[in-house]
């Protein structure tokens, strides 16, 4: 995924999420990802930009989200940044999916 400010973000159909003792835990099941390494947590915001992605998403669509559902602290934190940062970990780690924005 290159540009992810343009193109539609949404997460691999491939990838289990799970609660479990109040945490968000994601375990891909594709071939070759069944081990403990590959096993991620998610803080809260994180399981929440998480479920957003279940249908396709725009980066900025994605922060102005957060922005709604989370309080922005008074000290600017750079809400944008923070979802930039989590989508490119979640792409680095193959934990999202390539979106087919054409038409059928």
């Amino acid at each position: 995924m290159t540009n992810m400010s343009a193109s539609p973000i949404a997460r691999d159909k491939r990838v289990i999420a799970r609660q479990v003792a109040g945490e968000t835990l994601l375990v891909p099941t594709r071939p070759g990802a069944a081990d403990f390494n590959r096993i991620f947590l998610l803080n809260t915001v994180g399981a929440f930009v998480w479920k957003q992605l279940a249908q396709p998403r725009h980066r900025d669509e994605l922060v102005a989200m957060v922005r709604d559902e989370f309080a922005a602290p008074p000290d600017g934190h750079d809400i944008a940044a923070d979802v930039d940062k989590f989508l490119a970990e979640l792409d680095h780690r193959g934990l999202l999916a390539d979106v087919d924005t054409k038409a059928p």
